[in-house]
C-alpha cells in the first residue's frame, strides 16, 4: 500500500464518520482548528490530514485512531 492508498482510505473514512454522526465539514474543521475548505480539501484527497489532528478526530468520534486506516 502506498501513501496515496493510505490517503485515500483516512479521506474516506474521515467522510463517514462524520456524515455517521450527522456533522457538518465546519463542525470538523473547527474542531482541528483548520477551514471547512481546507477540510474538504482533507476528505476529497486532495491535502493531507497532518498527524497531529488525528488523536483530537479519534476522541471527537469517540474512536480508535486504526478506526481512520481500515479498508
Amino acid at each position: 500500500m502506498n501513501d496515496a492508498d493510505v490517503n485515500l482510505i483516512l479521506s474516506n473514512n474521515l467522510k463517514r464518520l462524520r456524515i455517521s454522526k450527522s456533522l457538518t465539514q465546519r463542525e470538523v474543521a473547527d474542531v482541528i482548528g483548520i477551514s471547512q475548505h481546507y477540510y474538504s480539501d482533507i476528505e476529497n484527497g486532495k491535502r493531507r490530514l497532518q498527524i497531529n489532528h488525528l488523536p483530537i478526530l479519534s476522541e471527537y468520534f469517540d474512536v480508535k485512531i486504526d478506526i481512520f486506516f481500515e479498508k
